[in-house]
């Protein structure tokens, strides 16, 4: 299976599960397309990122793939968070002041608090996430691992994997700037 299709694998499953979770609402807005697009194209970009530094430095495979599986369970927590905000607290979610607002969302320890509650699964998730951050960022090689990322950026790949970042985020921009107009009217 290509890095690509494994990306849209991975986003398919984390909306799935937050779908059957229980965390979305019923009917489906022109938020939930704007999310899932904003979150294959961050899931594109950590396999991008994972697949430049193992393929140039293979000593550093190990880290890179916990880097990157960090990066993408920090991303499905976002995404849980989304949801559950989109359920219980719908203002939090801002659609019409660009995409960090809305990526970037208010988030309470009360509110991380109740979809623990709401959610074993966001509690296991967290657990993960705790674990992926000891074997990425206690590593040895860590520092090295951050060197060469900051090398990465001179690179065609790496032009082209922001671009193709760059370029999504403009669709979810597009999408959410849309779906703001069309409620004002």
């Amino acid at each position: 299976m290509s890095a690509g299709a494994r990306v849209v694998l991975v986003a398919l499953i984390t909306v799935s599960a937050v779908l059957t979770s229980g965390l979305a609402k019923a009917e489906p807005g022109p938020q939930d397309e704007a999310r899932q697009k904003a979150v294959a194209a961050q899931q594109r970009f950590q396999q991008d990122m994972y697949d430049m530094l193992a393929s140039r430095w293979r000593h550093l495979e190990g880290l890179a793939a916990a880097q990157r599986d960090l990066q993408l369970a920090l991303i499905d927590a976002q995404t849980l968070r989304f949801y559950f905000l989109l359920q219980h607290h719908p203002k939090k979610i801002v659609r019409d002041q660009g995409i960090s607002p809305f990526l970037n969302f208010d988030w309470t320890q009360e509110d991380n608090d109740q979809l623990r509650a709401d959610s074993p699964d966001y509690g296991e998730l967290e657990k993960r996430i705790k674990r992926l951050q000891g074997r990425s960022d206690g590593h040895p090689r860590w520092p090295e691992a951050r060197e060469k990322t900051l090398s990465l950026q001179s690179e065609a790949d790496f032009q082209d994997a922001m671009e193709r970042l760059k370029k999504a985020f403009e669709e979810v921009e597009e999408l959410l700037d849309a779906s703001w107009s069309g409620s004002q009217r």
